[in-house]
């Protein structure tokens, strides 16, 4: 079935497509042109959203991994990690970076 046979057999289909690209489109360029306004604000965002998913993902693995012995490598690396980030994070969260 080529391009043409699929618009005119699925015609609301192609049109909530359409719609669906032109709103992602002109939401990528919003956000393009607020880190063109802001940069440093832009960076200083992705750098905290990326530091929050690490410690989120880091204790998660830290809870999943309770049922198996870690190994004392990987474990003494990631306690040397926290005690890092700890350092650089304000008190309340470096309180539940310990737990």
């Amino acid at each position: 079935m080529n391009e043409q046979s699929a618009k005119s057999r699925f015609p609301e289909a192609h049109s909530n497509y359409d719609e669906a690209l032109e709103r992602v489109a002109g939401g990528y360029r919003e956000v393009e042109h607020l880190v063109r306004r802001n940069p440093a604000s832009s960076v200083f965002l992705a750098f905290g959203v990326g530091i929050g998913i690490g410690v989120w993902l880091g204790s998660s693995m830290v809870h999943a991994s309770r049922f198996r012995q870690p190994a004392p490598v990987a474990e003494r690396l990631g306690r040397r990690v926290l005690e890092a980030l700890s350092g650089m994070v304000p008190d309340s969260v470096s309180e539940s970076l310990r737990r």
